[in-house]
């Protein structure tokens, strides 16, 4: 079984699964855009300018739920933790369009 910072695969699969639930609200953001639905472009800054990544929303919950979840986190904070990420990056996509990523 796979595991990242401490999740495994299987915790991660549930919680992608349950964020996949209201994204209609997600498309619905992003159709001013014309940016693809349930997609996320993040900028990693890398010698002073951005590189801009993009990625399904679910990925990139994962990832931050990865790097933010505290080790042997309860299933129930992993959940609360993923649906707030998601929440979070729906609210405040477009917040750097100026510099090309969400």
């Amino acid at each position: 079984m796979t595991r990242i910072r401490g999740l495994t695969t299987a915790v991660l699969a549930i919680l992608v699964g349950a964020l996949s639930v209201g994204d209609r609200a997600l498309q619905a953001q992003r159709a001013d855009t014309g940016a693809r639905a349930g997609m996320v472009r993040i900028g990693v800054l890398k010698n002073g300018t951005y590189d801009v990544v993009t990625l399904p929303i679910e990925v990139y919950v994962a990832r931050v739920l990865g790097g933010e979840a505290a080790p042997d986190s309860a299933p129930a904070a992993l959940e609360t933790l993923a649906v707030a990420i998601r929440t979070y990056t729906v609210t405040n996509l477009g917040r750097h369009r100026q510099d090309g990523f969400d």
